[in-house]
């Protein structure tokens, strides 16, 4: 057959897969080594070299090898990952999104399979934690026809399954492969390929983390390098040529068949499209397909050699076809036979298994759920493909806590140890022997009476007390701005703390709370016998849980912990149903796909919901409420929206709204929250629930709060219009991307390649608690609670600073061990004191100067010491004044005299305390001054802050003086550091810094301004021009120093 293909002519003849036996399967498919010795030996000295030298290897090779040009940065920003995926059509986009969604939802129902193990041994307990690797690296070819499905498939199941660091690499990637990471949320990529990326990988570079696994599929170099560093990290397999085995009857589409063999053939001239079936006549027609569709496909050539590689096998029966699988043990095996789910369970050996003649292995390629990262060469005979488990490690434990129950295990192992010749291991056996006094006096494991599902239950973790906090920051609790846990910050009306006082705390409260519930009746509309009241709505949460059949609930993450967890006390399976990437909306159809599957008890919507501030509509609810299954609504934040769902109460009995006092009334410290349910759901909930589960205190409080609720209204007023000004701000950082809310929260997303996590922790550091969630999710976003005016401006103001410090940047890593901070200007506001000291002596000499005559002779060299400077400022003026005349004139005015109280009372601290007790606890501190000891001395004492410094070096204690650097090598000595910082507001505070020979230590410079020269562009300039590596405005930046 000649055909015309393009602007080629090629001559082919009718194809025919070669036939064998049955029985010549098993030596046609024995196990061969993945990698040929050969190019072993030649892989092994580059993955050594990139070992040893790092990132100089690493570019050397990728340059020498095509993946980078001379010059060009092997790193990709995430910023360039937001910029390709932005430069795509809008239906590549959605296509990149939906595929991932997919691929998410099958990896997360993988690892909800996986549980933590506690059960009883002999003497104690044992079991088993999961938990993922912390660093992953994930391959993805470049080559022929890049992938960047493979990018989605390695760093979503890493993702999932809780890894925290994901990298991928990828040679000359496509804008679609960039796209695809970005989609994915990696930490990191690399444009570099073949064994140098693996050895990256494995070793980790001066830029490149080392990771803990690495998978995804590659060429020979890459198999290669990944068998030589297997043993040190994890790996997924070493991938031969793709393969594809068709099961095929007389029910196949020859059609169908030939399109599946040959989209395996196309993938390289080293693939295999193997057909098996029960009729010669099936492949006949099968290779008449081939040859027909050969003519227009664009990638024939290589499909045509691939398959010289194939062949087909024809068998007697159903039973042989699936022998003749097994023997072969292929990636992909696709069952194109009647009735082919009764059959699938026969199958031992396969990648991946696709049921039926609809189950095209190119929908598992491209993200129908399961991974496409498969075992080949016969290799799925010992192992499986890419999934959450292989990032995830299984850690067992054990713990005997009853040494005479454990005895037959303990004598059990001091034979073992004598038959293996470990005498050492038989005497450590023998210490556990118990004598007859000692069995008796001992008891039972504790543990043998708790329920096995309990043990391990991991503890919830609520956000931490304010004191706890300050504590660890160093700050007092007046400087904390709490903004992470979406509290009413104005607090209830005062009448609430009156009534809370009248209470008789000495008589128990209501057990029914029948006053509250008629009171929420009355305001809500209800009858009182559809409400039950709890201690917060956590308590009702729990208590419905509890009531259900132990049948699945089913969530929607991201969404509150608390469903979760009080599931897992009650015993019940938690189905999630991811809310859809970026958007957050929820997946409806898939939800109501899992209710009917999982014949689930319940569903848990959040709304609006937190932490995305997302709202349903009712008609969405009411859909919900279509399905055979409790739903619950939990309004937490309703009264910062317009909308509830109460109006659908009386129309479904499956119903049950959840509300709380903790939001809109201020009442987060007293806990009470409501429910509003059918009479029969209230019923069983009042049976169950403690009698006392609503203190005096909150029954009180929550009732004055329904009293006042027009007024407790007008904070909620205040606060949803602080919300609308705090997303205008958040707007105007090109980093932050605000996502719309409802609530008294917002959800915003860290971008242009910042970490969420780090700018969380380096906020949290300046005072400002924000609530950070590491959820593979969530690990770009950051809440923070709407507040008052005063919390909102902290919050920017940390906010500002943060985004626009230079400080760790100018470090580049230096750590110092100790901080030298100036005095005037730095410690000390010294703008009404020494400043005006210079001022009036040269007004006593008959000379004006300003402060910028001030300013300008100090950025000159020389002048810190202020008796010099005022001399200096008179000889410009054409004065001559005597030294020891101007010093005593300056020292009158500084001191004062028996009717004149000097200027140095006007001086003031600029840190607060809880600062400078902050920076001693991070190691030495002192300060250098060009103050003599009797003014530094005096305000030392005068503002008790002696405490925090090791040292104080004055103008007595060296015979150079700032800028040279004497002063600076005398503290070094005294403190016994080599490396410092040095905080100074003038240059010869930075030149004295700077010029520390190397012998004597290193000491990094960093400008600051003055309170009174806050943002002076001048000053900066010249603290800059000095030598400071960066120039603060603010001593507080420090913190993030040592963040």
């Amino acid at each position: 057959i000649n055909a015309e293909y393009g602007d080629r002519i090629f001559a082919m003849t009718s194809i025919k897969l070669r036939r064998i036996s049955p029985t010549e399967v098993v030596t046609l498919t024995t196990k061969t080594d993945p990698v040929d010795p050969d190019t072993l030996i030649k892989t092994k000295p580059i993955v050594d070299d990139v070992r040893k030298r790092g990132d100089a290897a690493l570019l050397e090779y990728s340059t020498k090898f095509g993946d980078l040009k001379n010059g060009e940065s092997h790193l990709v920003k995430l910023s360039e990952l937001k910029e390709a995926y932005d430069s795509l059509s809008a239906e590549v986009k959605e296509t990149l999104q939906r595929t991932a969604q997919r691929i998410r939802q099958f990896a997360i129902a993988q690892k909800q399979c996986l549980h933590s193990l506690s059960t009883p041994i002999s003497g104690g307990t044992a079991g088993h934690t999961i938990e993922p690797v912390e660093r992953a690296g994930c391959y993805a070819p470049g080559g022929r026809y890049p992938l960047p499905s493979s990018v989605l498939m390695t760093a979503i199941t890493a993702r999932v399954a809780g890894v925290s660091h994901v990298w991928v690499a990828s040679p000359r990637p496509t804008a679609v492969t960039l796209a695809a990471a970005h989609v994915a949320g990696v930490d990191g990529f690399i444009r570099v390929g073949g064994a140098q990326a693996i050895s990256a990988f494995a070793y980790g570079t001066e830029t490149i983390p080392a990771c803990d696994a690495i998978v995804g599929p590659g060429n020979i170099w890459v198999t290669a390098a990944k068998q030589l560093i297997a043993g040190r990290v994890a790996i997924d397999t070493l991938a031969g040529p793709s393969e594809c085995l068709v099961i095929a009857d007389h029910t196949a589409n020859p059609k169908v068949v030939a399109a599946d063999l040959l989209a395996q053939a196309e993938h390289d001239v080293e693939a295999r499209a193997i057909l098996v079936t029960l009729d010669e006549k099936v492949a006949e027609a099968v290779d008449k397909e081939l040859t027909q569709q050969l003519l227009t496909l664009t990638t024939a050539d290589t499909a045509l050699k691939a398959l010289d590689n194939s062949f087909a096998v024809v068998t007697k029966n159903i039973d042989e076809a699936l022998w003749v699988a097994d023997q072969i043990a292929c990636e992909h095996l696709e069952l194109h036979i009647d009735k082919a789910s009764d059959h699938k369970l026969k199958l031992k050996h396969y990648g991946a298994l696709f049921v039926g003649h609809n189950s095209a292995e190119v929908l598992g390629d491209y993200g129908a759920g399961p991974n496409h990262v498969l075992p080949t060469r016969a290799a799925a005979r010992s192992s499986g493909g890419l999934s959450v488990f292989t990032f995830l490690r299984i850690r067992t434990w054990m713990e005997i806590d009853s040494l005479p129950d454990a005895q037959s295990t303990v004598r059990d192992a001091i034979v073992l140890a004598r038959l293996e010749g470990l005498e050492g291991h038989a005497r450590a056996a023998e210490h556990r022997i118990l004598t007859e006094k000692t069995t008796s006096q001992s008891k039972a494991s504790v543990l043998t009476h708790l329920k096995p599902s309990l043990i391990n239950l991991p503890i919830y973790s609520p956000i931490a007390p304010l004191e706890e906090r300050a504590e660890e920051l160093g700050l007092d609790l007046d400087e904390l701005v709490k903004l992470d846990a979406n509290e009413n910050l104005y607090g209830p009306p005062p009448e609430v703390l009156e009534v809370i006082v009248k209470a008789n705390h000495h008589i128990y409260p209501d057990p029914s709370q029948l006053k509250l519930r008629t009171a929420l009746a009355n305001s809500l509309g209800v009858h009182f016998d559809r409400i039950v009241c709890g201690l917060g709505a956590d308590d009702l949460i729990d208590l419905i849980c509890r009531i259900v059949k132990p049948n699945p609930i089913i969530i929607s993450s991201p969404c509150f912990a608390m469903y979760s967890y009080s599931a897992g006390v009650a015993g019940l399976p938690v189905i999630d149903v991811p809310r859809k990437p970026e958007t957050f909306d929820l997946d409806e159809e898939a939800i109501k796909v899992g209710i009917k599957k999982h014949q689930a008890s319940i569903l848990f919507i959040t709304n609006p919901n937190n932490p995305t501030g997302h709202i349903v509509s009712n008609d969405v609810i009411a859909s919900f409420c279509e399905e055979n299954c409790l739903v619950v609504v939990d309004e937490a934040y309703t009264e910062f929206t317009d909308q509830n769902c109460q109006e659908l109460i009386h129309k479904y009995d499956n119903l049950i709204i959840l509300r709380t006092f903790s939001k809109w009334a201020g009442l987060a410290g007293l806990r009470v929250g409501y429910c509003i349910a059918h009479q029969d759901i209230t019923r069983v909930l009042l049976s169950i629930k403690q009698p006392y589960n609503v203190n005096i205190a909150a029954d009180f409080a929550a009732r004055i709060c329904l009293e006042k609720k027009s007024v407790i209204f007008e904070t909620v007023k205040q606060i949803r219009l602080e919300r609308e000004r705090l997303m205008k701000e958040l707007q105007k950082f090109n980093f932050i991307k605000p996502l719309p809310s409802h609530a008294n929260f917002i959800l915003m997303k860290i971008v242009d390649g910042k970490s969420a996590h780090q700018l969380a922790s380096d906020l949290r550091s300046l005072g400002v608690l924000l609530r950070y969630y590491s959820s593979s999710e969530l690990k770009d976003y950051i809440r923070v609670s709407v507040a008052r005016p005063q919390d909102t401006d902290k919050f920017l103001w940390a906010l500002n600073m943060v985004s626009s410090s230079k400080l760790l940047s100018s470090l580049n890593g230096f750590k110092p061990e100790g901080v030298l901070l100036d005095m005037d200007g730095v410690l000390v506001n010294v703008s009404l004191s020494y400043r005006q000291a210079i001022i009036d002596t040269c007004k006593s000499f008959g000379v004006t100067v300003t402060m910028q005559d001030i300013d300008n002779k100090k950025a000159q060299s020389g002048f810190n010491n202020d008796w010099v400077l005022s001399q200096s400022l008179l000889k410009d003026k054409g004065v001559e004044v005597l030294f020891e005349k101007c010093k005593d004139k300056f020292e009158e005015l500084y001191q004062g005299t028996e009717t004149v109280l000097g200027l140095w009372h006007k001086e003031t601290l600029i840190p607060n305390r809880s600062l400078l007790k902050f920076l001693k606890s991070k190691g030495p501190v002192a300060i250098v001054t060009g103050r003599p000891k009797l003014d530094a001395s005096q305000f030392i004492r005068q503002h008790k802050i002696a405490e925090f410094f090791d040292y104080v070096i004055c103008d007595e204690d060296t015979v150079n003086h700032k800028p040279d650097p004497e002063p600076v090598i005398k503290a070094l000595e005294l403190l016994q550091i080599n490396k410092a910082i040095m905080v100074g507001d003038t240059p010869d505070d930075i030149r004295a810094a700077i010029r520390v020979p190397a012998e004597k230590g290193k000491v990094i410079g960093i400008g600051i301004l003055a309170p009174n020269k806050a943002g002076d562009e001048e000053m900066r300039k010249s603290l800059l021009s000095a030598g400071a590596s960066c120039v603060i405005s603010d001593l507080q930046e420090l913190r993030l120093l040592f963040n």
